[in-house]
């Protein structure tokens, strides 16, 4: 995977290769704008869902191995579990 910044351009970053093309439209200390793939989102979807239901973290370790809470993945899990029904369009 390649991803090179460059300095003075909207575009700051681009990943191309596996199931699509994820572009970072902007990034600062505020965070970051991107735009994925519908199977991208389908892959964030499951990551999250597995990290948060699937796979056995005991909660002592969940914040110290993931650097968040269990409830912050699932909020997250859920915004993007919402916008999958839009993406199948």
């Amino acid at each position: 995977m390649d991803a090179r910044v460059k300095p003075g351009h909207d575009e700051s970053w681009i990943r191309k290769g596996g199931l699509g093309t994820m572009i970072c439209l902007r990034i600062n200390e505020e965070g970051a704008d991107l735009r994925v793939t519908r199977d991208e989102l389908h892959m964030l979807n499951n990551a999250l869902n597995e990290v948060c239901n699937g796979v056995h973290i005991h909660e002592d370790a969940f914040q110290t191995r993931l650097a968040f809470e269990r409830s912050d993945l699932r909020a997250l899990l859920a915004q993007i579990g919402g916008l999958l029904p839009q993406a199948r369009n």
